[in-house]
């Protein structure tokens, strides 16, 4: 049964992103208070789960005073015992989901499937073992860099937040893909849709509710994600979801979501995005693997401090050592 209690933290991660999940660890641990996180979920999407899975056990003292909180759980948890319909397309596809060998591509997700299509199938599939009101998915991308609470993430009057975008440029087709998958017909006109992008704050209860409806429709939501039966992804099955059952987005979601500026690889989105971190007190960085890759010696020092303000690093020599595994070849930027 669910109970309102805290938020329940979900972080979908892979061997490539582990030094990531080490820098987000530490922010929690030093961001959130333990009154406002109940459970902390994080699922292995690896090809190789039970290694990494035992990777990530041996991280969970970094999340300090949350560690009794950090459940460390895989596809069986996630997915259970749910079967693909009785016919032939169902046979093929528990056979490839089962056997990835059976691929063309040997990928480097869950069985050897696309590690972001079926991430998608994780965080839908989370509130099967969910025991508080709220969800908030993050990235292992995401990573505290001040102080935040629940109600940053929740409503007084119990709505998760969000932020809202115009419906336009590629969401319309997601929208239209998800509406499909769901069953449902197109609205006419301009739509608003939330954010698709980490944090995302959602009841749990709506959670369960999308899940159940699009394996009513498609069966197991992992072999609707690995087989990319459309275009759907997680966050517009979710808005299409709340436009033909809860009344629009708005009924569900409100404003003021803790935002991540995320850095990705583009030397020139680097730069503006960190440049905007700064000036806006971010509360939230989103460091992408490819970001961590391309960082120039200024991108790194203005990192560094971030994470050095709430103690996450003591200095970027050790940032150097943490973020290491996913640049091999990187000479320390710390003097």
């Amino acid at each position: 049964m669910t109970q309102p209690g805290g938020l329940t933290l979900v972080t979908v991660a892979h061997a490539g992103e582990l030094p990531l999940l080490v820098l987000q660890a530490r922010s929690l641990a030093r961001n959130m208070r333990g009154s406002d996180v109940s459970a902390i979920h994080v699922y292995v999407n690896d090809r190789n789960e039970a290694e990494v899975r035992n990777r990530v056990r041996a991280m969970v003292p970094e999340y300090g005073p949350l560690a009794d909180r950090v459940r460390v759980m895989g596809a069986a948890e996630a997915f259970g015992a749910a079967a693909s319909p009785a016919t032939p397309r169902g046979w093929l596809y528990r056979m490839v989901a089962r056997y990835p060998r059976l691929q063309l591509i040997n990928r480097g997700g869950w069985n050897g499937n696309d590690g972001w299509r079926v991430q998608q199938a994780f965080k839908l599939a989370a509130g099967r073992n969910v025991d508080t009101a709220m969800t908030v998915f993050l990235d292992t991308k995401n990573i505290l860099v001040r102080p935040v609470t629940a109600d940053d993430f929740v409503t007084p009057d119990g709505r998760a937040r969000s932020w809202f975008l115009p419906h336009e440029g590629r969401t319309p087709q997601w929208l239209a893909n998800s509406q499909q998958a769901l069953g449902l017909r197109a609205r006419p006109g301009a739509q608003e849709i939330t954010c698709f992008v980490t944090p995302f704050a959602i009841e749990t209860a709506l959670l369960r509710e999308i899940l159940a409806h699009l394996e009513a429709r498609r069966g197991p939501v992992q072999h609707f994600f690995a087989f990319r039966l459309n275009n759907a992804t997680e966050f517009m099955l979710i808005n299409a979801y709340c436009n033909a059952f809860r009344g629009g987005v708005r009924q569900v979601f409100a404003d003021g979501l803790v935002r991540s500026y995320t850095v990705w690889g583009d030397p020139e989105l680097l730069e503006s995005v960190l440049a905007e971190a700064v000036a806006e007190d971010a509360a939230c960085l989103g460091l992408h693997r490819q970001a961590v890759r391309r960082m120039a010696a200024h991108h790194h020092a203005i990192v560094t401090r971030l994470l050095t303000r709430s103690g996450i690093v003591a200095n970027g020599a050790e940032l150097d050592r943490i973020l290491a595994p996913m640049q091999p070849q990187v000479t320390s930027h710390a003097a």
